[in-house]
């Protein structure tokens, strides 16, 4: 059968007819189910109490830094943008006692918003604006 959605109303009914004594085949084809949603809902019905499962929480590896410390390295950015990646973990590990790879946070620095053109062009404004010049590499105060 084609995928669709059932509802929750339709799934109980299934449940009751069975417990009502109809054989799974009869309640497959009177319903329009399959026979393999049917033993779904029931295992669902024995273990959780209802045809339809609890949400499946997000698995995976946890995040290194949380939101506020992903804020924080943010601002730093907005800050320093001439740091680089290592310049950047080495900050991290001071003041949030936390380890990085440079991987984990050049994808977070992506994900935040930032890209290399971004940063550079920050910090070649920065430098203009401290007598700085980008071509040369002089001072000029």
């Amino acid at each position: 059968m084609v995928y669709r959605k059932i509802s929750e109303d339709l799934k109980n009914r299934a449940i009751i007819l069975y417990y009502q004594g109809l054989i799974p085949d009869d309640i497959s084809k009177l319903l329009g189910i399959s026979n393999r949603s049917l033993s779904r809902w029931r295992s669902n019905q024995a273990a959780y109490g209802s045809v339809i499962p609890p949400p499946m929480y997000r698995s995976g590896r946890l995040r290194i830094l949380d939101a506020e410390q992903v804020l924080s390295v943010s601002e730093q950015l907005e800050r320093a943008p001439e740091l680089y990646l290592d310049e950047i973990q080495d900050w991290i590990a001071l003041t949030m006692q936390s380890v990085i790879s440079r991987s984990a946070l050049a994808e977070l620095i992506q994900d935040a918003g930032f890209s290399y053109k971004m940063l550079h062009k920050a910090a070649a404004e920065r430098d203009e604006a401290c007598g700085w010049s980008s071509e040369t590499g002089l001072t000029t105060m």
